[in-house]
């Protein structure tokens, strides 16, 4: 299984020139092998996209300072997924710090985080389970 945070701390590493184009190649294709049985798809999409630059290099079509731009770029992108639920809301008789819209049948939408966010291995947001605005 390999996972997003990994791949995206393996690309920092190569940024950083901590170790080699070679390497970090090496280390994707021996992590990325049968990825599609246990990683998710973020995951998935992720090792596919690095895998694509990486044949870009190979081909001629890119050369090191633009492969290194692209892996850059990938860096930046974190796919975020808020699942819509309606949470039924009940409502005190007489609200003392808030109002309900009672137009909305007391329903407001809950918005859940599926996956913790991570940038590198610093987690941004709370799984699912904690409800993250109303």
């Amino acid at each position: 299984m390999i996972a997003q945070s990994e791949i995206r701390e393996k690309i920092s590493r190569y940024l950083r020139q901590e170790v080699s184009l070679d390497q970090f190649e090496d280390w994707l294709v021996q992590h990325s092998w049968n990825m599609h049985q246990d990683s998710d798809d973020d995951a998935q999409k992720l090792a596919a996209s690095v895998e694509l630059r990486l044949a870009e290099r190979s081909s001629g079509h890119l050369n090191e300072s633009e492969l290194r731009e692209e892996l850059r770029s990938l860096l930046n992108v974190f796919p975020l997924r808020i699942d819509f639920k309606l949470v039924p809301v009940s409502v005190p008789d007489e609200p003392k710090f808030f109002q309900i819209n009672k137009a909305m049948d007391d329903v407001l939408p809950v918005f859940m985080i599926s996956a913790p966010i991570q940038m590198g291995s610093q987690v941004l947001a709370c799984p699912a389970s904690v409800p993250v605005g109303t």
